[in-house]
């Protein structure tokens, strides 16, 4: 092989190394905003229940901070 060949099979590996390299980090931001807005999701649900005495409204914002947590359309909460 000449230098000219290796040098481009090189630059080859080092491009799609690259490349995995961009998907992998492309995919970690993509979860590290996901939990970014589960976090300010919870932020937020710990701020209403300390904020209020109101129990029908703490109840009600609980159960919805619950269904957009777990991105469902609807929850419900179990009081013993």
């Amino acid at each position: 092989m000449r230098g000219e060949d290796i040098r481009a099979q090189a630059e080859q590996v080092l491009r799609k190394e690259r490349e995995q390299d961009l998907q992998r980090l492309k995919a970690e931001l993509a979860m590290m905003r996901e939990k970014c807005s589960r976090l300010k999701t919870l932020s937020r649900l710990s701020g209403l229940l300390n904020s209020s005495l109101d129990f029908e409204y703490v109840k009600r914002k609980a159960t919805e901070a619950a269904a957009e947590l777990l991105n469902c359309e609807a929850s419900s909460l179990l009081l013993k």
